[in-house]
C-alpha cells in the first residue's frame, strides 16, 4: 500500500489498461502490485515491453517503440518546414 491508497488488483489493472490506453494494450504478464513491473503487449505495433503498473495508470508512459517513432516523425516534419523554408 502506497500513501494510503489501496494497491490495484489484477482486474482494475486490466480495466484501466483498457481505458486509459483506448484498448490498445494487453497484459501478457503476470501482475504483482503497482511497483512491480508486468510486461504489457501494444496491439497497435506488437511490441511488449515491461513497465510498473504505475507508470502506465499513473504517469501517463506507453509503448516506448512507438513513442520513439512519434518523435522521430516530428523531426522530419520539422526539416521539411526548414527545408521549404530556406529552400
Amino acid at each position: 500500500m502506497a500513501k494510503g491508497r489501496p494497491s490495484l488488483g489484477v482486474d482494475v489493472f486490466k480495466t484501466r489498461l483498457a481505458q486509459l490506453g483506448n484498448d490498445e494494450y494487453e497484459l501478457v504478464g503476470e501482475y504483482v502490485n503497482t511497483q512491480t513491473k508486468v510486461d504489457i503487449r501494444h496491439t497497435t505495433c506488437g511490441t511488449v515491453f515491461s513497465m510498473t503498473p504505475n507508470n502506465f495508470t499513473t504517469n501517463g508512459h506507453r509503448c516506448s517503440h512507438c513513442n520513439v517513432a512519434r518523435r522521430r516523425l516530428g523531426i522530419e516534419l520539422v526539416r521539411q518546414r526548414f527545408a521549404a523554408q530556406v529552400g
